[in-house]
């Protein structure tokens, strides 16, 4: 990858965020500097998380990780790898420890910005190791992460969050993809934008929360906060329309049994997971024939890059997608009305739960 494709994968990535321009400056800053500032001198140690691990002389690390042949759960483990890294830098930072000479808030500032590159690469629902198993870069001393008050999240954050999430998770599978991103674009182009908005609203509300000692769940729409707890057992709480504080439980899934009931223990945020009850791969690559216009878009976009049998093998033009397919190509309005019928119908089969992450890799990996 050349300079120019690195100054154009963080002008996608600009392009992709939904904030002001001033921010989305920002956190393209954020970026471009954890990559040199952190990463890079943790080259020899980041190199091994990829199967392939071998490196050009002088290629930037940004550069190398944003290539074709990087799978999901290769940037899952890297994107948990970085948080280890980062909290680490900012607990020593804070104990004064610290080899860098970076403020522990322009630190979190990183943090904030690789957490939306992570997601615009499309992390977020993917299969993702749990941290502990990926473990520290050699030359760090796992330590414990300092939390000073709870985490506390209204309506409106958790939403958007989650909104972000069902609006970037491109799939990939032999016959058919899902390219939301290019969904997105196409609907928010064409007049559509507020009737996508409206079902990816639906289906957010309906997410389901499983609550400990409760028979019933909860929908999202009816809590109005949440709660991380950081402590010797960490917990999450939700607080209910008309009901009060509830503590959060989750599905899981040890030693490949499951499902059981057990407490939801986060971190952060980024650790609860949005979970398909019925997995997109039966939706989709089972029932492909179900859904003409988007297997007319797959096949369209495999003829353009080439792609001839496997369809995962798009997977690497996830982002070539959404901006050489997408402004090459035209779309009639009788096209785009028949991918958004196909997107509500398959939207409506949709059911979320939130989950444990980590409980999420293991029910995907069973």
């Amino acid at each position: 990858m050349t300079k120019g494709d690195l100054l154009s994968v963080l002008h996608e990535f600009k392009e992709w965020l939904e904030i002001t321009e001033d921010s989305k400056n920002s956190y393209s800053s954020y970026v471009s500097s954890l990559f040199v500032r952190v990463l890079e001198p943790r080259m020899a140690d980041i190199k091994e998380i990829f199967s392939d691990n071998q490196v050009e002389p002088d290629t930037p690390l940004l550069a190398w990780i944003v290539d074709s042949a990087r799978s999901e759960e290769e940037l899952s483990s890297f994107s948990c790898l970085v948080e280890n890294i980062i909290s680490t830098e900012i607990a020593n930072t804070r104990s004064g420890t610290s080899s860098l000479s970076i403020p522990a808030k322009t630190l979190s500032n990183y943090r904030s910005g690789f957490r939306r590159f992570i997601n615009y690469l499309g992390v977020e629902n993917s299969v993702v190791k749990k941290c502990e198993d990926i473990g520290f870069p050699k030359s760090e001393k796992k330590i414990e992460i300092p939390f000073n008050s709870d985490q506390f999240f209204s309506h409106r954050q958790m939403f958007n969050t989650f909104k972000s999430r069902l609006k970037t998770q491109d799939r990939f599978y032999s016959h058919i993809i899902f390219p939301v991103r290019l969904l997105s674009k196409l609907f928010n182009g064409k007049g559509k934008k507020e009737e996508y908005n409206l079902v990816l609203k639906n289906t957010i509300d309906s997410t389901k929360i499983l609550i400990c000692g409760e028979e019933k769940d909860v929908c999202f729409s009816s809590v109005s906060s949440l709660n991380i707890n950081i402590g010797k057992e960490n917990s999450c709480q939700v607080n209910v329309v008309d009901k009060g504080w509830k503590t959060v439980c989750t599905e899981c899934y040890e030693n490949g049994g499951g499902p059981k009931i057990r407490l939801l223990q986060p971190l952060s945020f980024m650790d609860l997971s949005l979970d398909h009850d019925t997995a997109m791969h039966n939706l989709l690559e089972e029932h492909c024939l179900d859904y003409p216009a988007l297997k007319r878009l797959s096949d369209r976009i495999a003829n353009h890059f080439n792609i001839s049998g496997d369809y995962n093998q798009l997977r690497g033009y996830r982002d070539r997608i959404c901006s050489e397919f997408y402004e090459s190509v035209g779309f009639s309005e009788n096209e785009i009305d028949n991918l958004y019928k196909e997107f509500v119908e398959l939207s409506e089969k949709i059911s979320l739960t939130i989950m444990e992450r980590s409980e999420n890799s293991r029910k995907n990996a069973s």
